[in-house]
């Protein structure tokens, strides 16, 4: 895959991080987090992350999907929200 464009800087940064040459694993079309292979992705939007993260479509659903303590505390903040819509009305 073609790597997204990014600053030399900011491509040693994310190298450096991540303990792997990230512009060498997205043009081998290799996760930079499991080492696996990143062919496969369930939407165009999760195939443009991988050219900008190196994570592949597993490791990319692990990294941006909330626990389930992070889903509650979501959930709990929209409900203070709407508590404070009602209490204006």
């Amino acid at each position: 895959m073609q790597p997204a464009s990014k600053s030399p800087a900011i491509r040693r940064l994310q190298s450096m991080i991540v303990g792997t040459d990230v512009l060498s694993s997205i043009e081998q079309d290799r996760c930079v987090s499991c080492k696996g292979p990143a062919t496969e992705f369930k939407t165009e939007l999760a195939r443009k992350e991988f050219s900008q993260s190196g994570l592949c479509q597993t490791c990319q659903d692990e990294e941006f999907t909330p626990s389930e303590e992070e889903q509650e505390f979501e959930y709990e903040g929209d409900e203070e929200d709407d508590l404070d819509d009602e209490e204006d009305d």
